[in-house]
């Protein structure tokens, strides 16, 4: 399994002294797609295109999702699915249309998947959305990974080599990811490596990190997570997603 930019997993956990668990391990890494903020193109602010922040496209009609207390969510990104084919080696997404992220701190936000990405229009903000966080528009670039199991509960590592798996592979794999600024994520695990938000059977739907570009602050410098249980993603059914912000 290759890292790029780092060498491969194998090699890195032999160089860890794990390697009796390097079949465990191995096992245990999914695919991923990370996906990292630039300045918006036109493009990228099109109907149905794919983008983080900004004004979000909703069918015509659709009325702006709101949170406890009826108050209006955050619009924090779309992502164009035709678009994530290509990078999603396992297909575990939805093959077309447009999945929409809102959320509101703390740990309270929904996900709409539009069937037609082409039936969408732009939306204003409401007008009692004057208090809600609002985030500048940025395109997103999009690439293949492998994402490593974080050292929480889903690692079934006894104290030592889990010491030395964290030191060896997790955490410089982890640094090579960010090397270049920050990243967001589909699919995979969550990146922080003492939360354990994420069980076996739930997938990572989308993790957005603190970013400057888009003015995106999640707690002090954290991640907000969007998590769907395994069986709801294969029923393409977004309506049990749950929201939660690392600090």
């Amino acid at each position: 399994m290759s890292l790029d930019g780092w060498g491969t997993f194998e090699d890195a956990v032999r160089a860890a002294g794990l390697e009796d668990h390097l079949a465990m391990l191995r096992a245990l890494v999914r695919p991923c797609i990370l996906l990292r903020a630039r300045a918006p193109k036109a493009s990228d602010l099109a109907p149905g295109a794919t983008r983080l922040g900004g004004c979000p496209d909703l069918p015509k009609g659709l009325a702006w999702p709101r949170g406890p207390g009826g108050r209006p969510l955050s619009f924090v990104a779309q992502l164009r699915l035709e678009s994530m084919q290509e990078l999603d080696d396992e297909q575990r997404l939805p093959a077309f249309g447009l999945l929409s992220f809102f959320a509101s701190q703390p740990d309270s936000g929904v996900v709409l998947h539009h069937v037609d990405a082409d039936a969408v229009e732009p939306v204003p903000f409401p007008e009692d959305g004057e208090q809600m966080e609002r985030f500048e528009p940025c395109g997103l670039l999009g690439e293949r990974a492998l994402s490593l199991p974080p050292p929480t509960h889903l690692l079934p590592l006894q104290s030592d080599a889990r010491d030395r798996y964290v030191d060896a592979v997790w955490l410089p794999h982890r640094t090579a990811i960010g090397a270049t600024g920050p990243v967001h994520q589909m699919l995979g695990y969550e990146g922080d490596d003492t939360d354990g938000h994420q069980d076996a059977d739930t997938e990572l739907l989308l993790a957005v990190a603190s970013d400057g570009l888009s003015h995106m602050e999640w707690g002090d410098h954290g991640s907000l997570y969007f998590f769907v249980d395994a069986t709801e993603l294969g029923a393409r059914r977004f309506t049990g997603v749950r929201v939660v912000s690392s600090l």
